[in-house]
C-alpha cells in the first residue's frame, strides 16, 4: 500500500488547469445537489481534518485547486475528493463574509435574519453590535434602512467606530457569528452545496501580518448542515 503524501503544485499548471474548468463551472455548479451522498461522512467525524487545509479571505484567488492554494495544504489521496469543489468558481471567496449576491443588482439581500435583510455578513455582524443599546444604528446596517452603506461592506466596516459596542456583545459576538453563518448558507443553495464539498476540510481565514484564525463557527454550520441533508436522505 503506498503512501499518501502531501501534494505539490507547479503554478503553471495548476492555473491553465483550473481555467479551463472553471469556464463551464456555471454551467455544472446547479447540477451539484447538496443531496450527494459523497458529503455525508461517518458519523463521530471531527469538526475538521487537520491534513487538508484550505484558506480564504475577500480577495481569494481562483488560481489553485483546493489544498493548493497559499496557506493551503492536502495530501495527494484526498485531491480527487474536492473535484466538485474544484469546479465551483470563486469558491474561497463566497466563504468570506463580505461576499455578496451575485449579479449587479445591490438591491439583493443575501439572507433575511432578525427580521431585516442583510446584503452581507459583513453587515450584520458590524450591525448587531449596537442592536440592544442603539437599534438605530443597528437598522441602518441592514438593506431595508436603504442607508448609504448597507450595500457595500468595505464602507460597512468602517461606519461607527466611535460608537460604543453593547456591553454584552462580547459575550455573544460568537454566537450571533454563527447564526448569520447559518443564515447565509442554509438561504442559498449554491453556496450551502460549495461549503459542504469543503467535506472536513480545515478551514481557516487568512490575515495579513497575523497567524491565520481558524473558522470554528463556518465549520460548525458546516456540520450542522451536513447533519440536516444527511438525515433527509437516509
Amino acid at each position: 500500500m503506498g503512501l499518501c503524501i502531501y501534494s505539490t503544485t507547479k503554478k503553471s499548471k495548476t492555473k491553465s488547469k483550473t481555467k479551463s474548468k472553471t469556464k463551464n463551472a456555471k454551467k455544472t455548479i446547479k447540477k451539484y445537489s447538496s443531496d450527494d451522498k459523497s458529503i455525508c461522512l461517518k458519523s463521530g467525524v471531527p469538526l475538521y481534518n487537520n491534513s487538508v487545509v484550505f484558506q480564504y479571505y475577500s480577495k481569494s484567488k481562483d488560481n489553485e485547486l483546493p489544498g493548493m492554494g497559499a496557506g493551503e495544504k492536502i495530501k495527494h489521496c484526498d485531491v480527487s475528493k474536492y473535484e466538485k469543489l474544484s469546479s465551483i468558481p470563486n469558491w474561497r471567496k463566497m466563504l468570506s463574509n463580505f461576499w455578496e449576491p451575485p449579479g449587479n443588482d445591490k438591491t439583493k439581500s443575501l439572507f433575511t435574519l432578525g427580521g431585516h435583510k442583510w446584503r452581507t455578513v459583513q453587515h450584520y455582524l458590524q450591525g448587531i453590535k449596537y442592536m440592544k443599546e442603539n437599534p438605530k444604528y443597528y437598522r441602518e446596517f441592514s438593506l431595508d434602512s436603504g442607508s448609504a452603506f448597507c450595500k457595500n461592506p468595505l464602507l460597512a466596516k468602517k461606519m461607527y467606530k466611535d460608537i460604543p459596542s453593547d456591553t454584552d456583545f462580547k459575550m455573544r459576538e460568537e454566537s450571533e457569528r454563527e447564526k448569520a453563518l447559518y443564515a447565509k448558507y442554509s438561504q442559498n443553495i449554491y453556496l450551502k452545496n460549495m461549503l459542504l464539498n469543503t467535506l472536513n476540510a480545515k478551514l481557516v481565514h487568512f490575515r495579513r501580518g497575523k497567524p491565520p484564525l481558524i473558522s470554528n463557527e463556518l465549520m460548525r454550520v458546516r456540520q450542522k448542515l451536513r447533519k440536516e441533508v444527511c438525515k433527509d436522505n437516509n
